[in-house]
């Protein structure tokens, strides 16, 4: 159904955390072993998670709409599910013992080595528009990554970790 509602520029109507949406459909992406549909939502590009729609319908209420070329060109250069124009930069130290894994593969979100040490750590960023794509990336690494900046992300990690020993 939502191919089609792409294909022919139909907006759709359904229910999303027991929330009506009308929304706008771009494209269906698979990310991390689940499809979202792609959507616009009062403006906003947004992602929602196939398996958690009900009662999808045609909302053929208005004509077909135009695809808005900054919203596809945003999906283009997107690698994730978390659409935002405003992007933050995060910081990391990476050790020694695991520098090498961050060197060969991009591990994090737009991941760029900003610099190897002389120990052999690394300073790398990634950049991000929600913590969720990043804290649990750290917590898989932890103890080999550190939030360098900003520091009150690194904060949330530790509170969120001090949370869960409690």
């Amino acid at each position: 159904m939502f191919k089609q509602a792409i294909k022919e520029r139909c907006e759709v109507a359904f229910l999303y955390k027991n929330e009506p949406r009308t929304v706008q459909p771009y494209r269906l992406v698979h990310h991390h072993g689940c499809w979202y549909l792609a959507a616009v939502s009062n403006g906003q590009l947004r992602a929602y998670r196939v398996s958690r729609i009900a009662n999808p319908k045609p909302y053929s209420e208005q004509e077909a709409f135009e695809f808005d070329k900054a919203i596809l060109k945003q999906l283009e250069n997107e690698e994730s599910i978390w659409f935002s124009q405003q992007k933050q930069e995060v910081v990391l130290s990476v050790h020694s013992d695991v520098a090498m894994h961050f060197e060969q593969r991009q591990l994090l979100p737009e991941q760029q080595v900003i610099k190897r040490l002389d120990d052999g750590s690394l300073l790398v960023s990634s950049k991000i528009s929600h913590a969720t794509q990043i804290l649990p990336l750290v917590r898989y690494w932890i103890p080999h990554l550190k939030i360098v900046n900003p520091q009150s992300l690194q904060q949330q990690l530790e509170k969120e970790l001090q949370g869960y020993l409690e």
